[in-house]
């Protein structure tokens, strides 16, 4: 190109020099924007993918937690005449840390639908009475189940719920039972009293 004057001085361009927008995707080379030119939210590994919103999840939805699983290892005494919480000194597993006080907590960020179930084997000092195993929400039972007493060695009671559920509820298991004297429960090995529970993937 011809010119009048001094050689002009070769400057490289910067970004001020382009106005907003000039710069379209057709001008993009295909395969050359890195993740970090994206600024994506979440975790990026082996087992999440890149959505359209810019965020990493897990394919599927996730996995099932909050969770956690409890044992009573050793008998538990039970009142006749009295309502008393199931104690779970051995925790299996608790994904969130959110089993404690003999309860879970579901933790902030956490509400929805969560599947509980239990199993609580005793002892049956008589024939006479009943024993129920409530599932309680709050200080107030949720579900009930029950077995009549009779002149087995043991009973079993287990059941399940599905709970609907908002951050900060306490889900713990209660018994009572009416039959004249104190009840025992029955480890049986340590599986003999469980609870347990998750969050269901929505």
């Amino acid at each position: 190109m011809a010119y009048i004057g001094k050689v002009p001085t070769a400057v490289p361009l910067t970004s001020s020099d382009l106005e907003d927008s000039i710069v379209t995707s057709a001008k993009i080379t295909d395969g050359t924007i890195a993740l970090a030119d994206l600024s994506a939210t979440g975790t990026k590994d082996a087992t999440t993918f890149l959505r359209g919103d810019n965020t990493f999840a897990e394919a599927g939805g996730g996995v099932n937690t909050p969770s956690f699983f409890v044992r009573n290892t050793s008998n538990q005494t039970f009142s006749s005449g009295a309502t008393t919480q199931i104690s779970f000194p051995n925790e299996v597993f608790d994904t969130d840390s959110a089993f404690a006080s003999n309860g879970f907590t579901v933790p902030a960020g956490q509400g929805g639908k969560y599947f509980f179930y239990f199993t609580f084997v005793y002892t049956n000092p008589n024939a006479s009475g009943y024993r129920i195993v409530y599932i309680v929400k709050n200080g107030g039972n949720v579900v009930e189940l029950q077995t009549q007493g009779d002149d087995t060695a043991t009973q079993l009671i287990n059941g399940s719920a599905l709970l609907d559920l908002s951050a900060g509820d306490f889900i713990d298991l209660d018994v009572y039972q009416n039959s004249g004297s104190s009840l025992n429960s029955s480890a049986i090995g340590g599986n003999g009293v469980q609870f347990g529970g998750y969050k269901i993937i929505e």
